[in-house]
């Protein structure tokens, strides 16, 4: 079962993602992005990959105790995420600690708070330009604050028209305040 964790947006939040994606659709070629649809954007805490049904449950008590951007050539558009202090890393280090106990492949990459929002697929030497000035235009934009109240271990199922993510388990927590701002 090909699995993440993560913590789910509230429908704001959601919103203004949609809303940024179409002023930046609207400047590109349709065919340049693919846009990830509003209500599968999440915020990764830790990409888990294939993980055994037997590992499952485990995972999930162990959770409950417990980027990457070119800019001349984007292969991502994504809105970047801060919160008050270091309370999302520290959430990040917790659930990729817990996730060891489990899964040993769990990924090691140095966590860059981000919401996927596109990803650039044909894409010409000038349209990519292009999209990495609209971007880079778009990076002061706050798209709002939110206070985070659980964490999700998160199915992902490969389809022909790109990942359909959910929620396998919700697990609560003690609130973070990331606030979210474009990157």
């Amino acid at each position: 079962m090909r699995l993440f964790i993560a913590i789910n947006l509230p429908p704001e939040i959601k919103e203004n993602l949609k809303d940024v994606q179409e002023g930046l659709a609207a400047r590109v070629s349709p065919k340049a992005v693919a846009w990830v649809r509003p209500e599968q954007c999440h915020l990764t805490l830790n990409f888990l990959g294939d993980v055994k049904v037997e590992s499952v449950l485990p995972l999930i008590d162990s959770l409950r105790k417990g980027i990457f951007q070119n800019k001349r050539m984007p292969r991502v558009i994504w809105a970047g995420v801060k919160s008050n202090g270091n309370d999302l890393t520290r959430l990040q280090e917790a659930t990729t600690d817990a996730a060891r106990e489990v899964c040993p492949q769990s990924d090691d990459k140095k966590f860059v708070g981000h919401i996927t929002i596109g990803r650039c697929k044909d894409v010409s030497r000038s349209e990519s330009r292009k999209i990495a000035e609209i971007v880079e235009s778009q990076t002061a934009v706050a798209l709002g604050t939110w206070n985070v109240q659980s964490f999700e271990l998160m199915r992902s199922e490969l389809c022909q028209n790109g990942a359909i993510h959910s929620v396998y388990e919700s697990i609560g927590m003690v609130s973070a305040n990331p606030a979210l701002r474009n990157s």
